[in-house]
């Protein structure tokens, strides 16, 4: 994956980069992508929160403590994935379901900028990076990082 240097003077690979570099609402239709970005790099930074979808255990969620604080929620609070999907903006929603869907019959990744409604709290953005988890050629899971990005106005 070719490196690109980001505004803050940070050499990151492709995908990393547009999920630092790019305007919120840019991904608000997805992005997919086939190059699979080493996840370490985002999973370090304090201000993403990392998740983790076992699709072959009914789509069973692991979020960071970052990612309960992104949704307004006590970390370690039991989570559905129909419950989170729910806080999604129906477009946001559905692109969503779509390039999901997409993405896992192509073991492709993809970024979403999604609107959320957390718990109690006012709508915002987030970036979401998905990348699969294969196992004997099949995506059994899906892994990622979530940010917050601004407050919608």
């Amino acid at each position: 994956m070719v490196p690109m240097t980001a505004t803050d003077g940070i050499r990151r690979p492709f995908v990393n980069a547009m999920f630092y570099e790019e305007p919120t609402g840019t991904f608000a239709d997805g992005y997919v992508f086939r190059t699979l970005p080493d996840l370490t790099g985002l999973q370090q930074d304090p201000e993403n929160g990392y998740w983790h979808c076992d699709i072959a255990h009914h789509d069973s969620l692991t979020w960071s403590e970052k990612v309960y604080q992104l949704f307004c929620l006590p970390a370690g609070t039991p989570i559905e994935r129909q419950w989170a999907v729910a806080r999604y903006s129906e477009r946001s929603r559905d692109t969503l379901e779509t390039i999901r869907t997409f993405g896992r019959k192509r073991s492709f990744g993809f970024i979403l900028d999604a609107e959320i409604t957390p718990e109690g709290a006012a709508r915002r953005w987030i970036r979401v990076l998905a990348v699969p988890i294969l196992a004997n050629g099949r995506v059994v899971g899906l892994q990622g990082v979530k940010r917050g990005l601004q407050p919608l106005a």
